[in-house]
């Protein structure tokens, strides 16, 4: 393990969203430990026990999905209905601006999120003395 480089980085990559690149989205590259923990946390629901006393942990995908777009999401030019671009520079404004967004947009949205989490993971594999696998007990 490289112990030179033990914190997340801040660097950004812009995506695209159509494809004649009018419209785009400025991701980060990788969460921190604590980010990675709030979007898991995000779809954490409860825990109950069912009728044969089991431990049941209940979770709400489209919440988890949320705190993950918002914890990846730095910029954007989408235009708003007043034709100017939604502002998303406070966490509020972004959860806001998430919200309204159509079902088509926001699953657009989180789709080049996931694809680009995606491949910055496969990069990080292909490098040479990266950490793949984490032993369970040392």
């Amino acid at each position: 393990m490289d112990w030179t480089n033990a914190f997340a980085g801040t660097t950004t990559t812009k995506l695209f969203l159509d494809e004649v690149k009018q419209f785009w989205i400025v991701v980060r590259d990788e969460l921190t430990h604590g980010e990675q923990r709030a979007v898991a946390l995000g779809a954490f629901k409860r825990v109950y026990r069912d009728e044969g006393k089991e431990e049941v942990l209940e979770f709400d995908k489209k919440a988890g999905a949320d705190q993950k777009v918002r914890a990846y999401l730095v910029d954007w030019n989408l235009l708003g209905p007043d034709g100017k671009t939604t502002d998303i520079s406070t966490e509020q404004a972004k959860a806001d601006a998430i919200s309204n967004l159509t079902p088509a947009h926001y699953a657009a949205v989180e789709q080049v999120i996931d694809a680009h989490v995606l491949a910055v993971a496969e990069k990080k594999r292909m490098t040479p003395g990266a950490l793949t696998s984490v032993p369970m007990s040392a």
